[in-house]
């Protein structure tokens, strides 16, 4: 990896968070990168964006929309040119 794109892809991160701070995460009231809603972020060289999106098995539903958001938002960004944010969802034990 040089370090002119390790350099654009952290820029390009950093906008993503920016735009994803001022989303409103319903459940936890607070901004969804501030709530650790966001579980990983990475863009790659082509300037696609993957986001990783946590909520629980019997939450996944309801927080499709929020996922949508999330996606709209990080699309916003120069120098993305795709995004796929997906839901994760950790089974509690039991």
């Amino acid at each position: 990896m040089n370090s002119e794109f390790s350099t654009m892809s952290r820029t390009v991160r950093d906008q993503i968070l920016s735009r994803l701070a001022g989303i409103r995460d319903p459940e936890r009231g607070r901004d969804v990168v501030a709530s650790g809603r966001i579980s990983g972020l990475t863009v790659d060289e082509a300037g696609i964006a993957r986001i990783m999106v946590e909520t629980t098995p019997d939450r996944a539903a309801a927080t499709e929309p929020l996922r949508r958001e999330i996606e709209q938002a990080a699309a916003g960004v120069a120098g993305v040119t795709r995004v796929a944010a997906v839901l994760t969802a950790e089974r509690t034990p039991g």
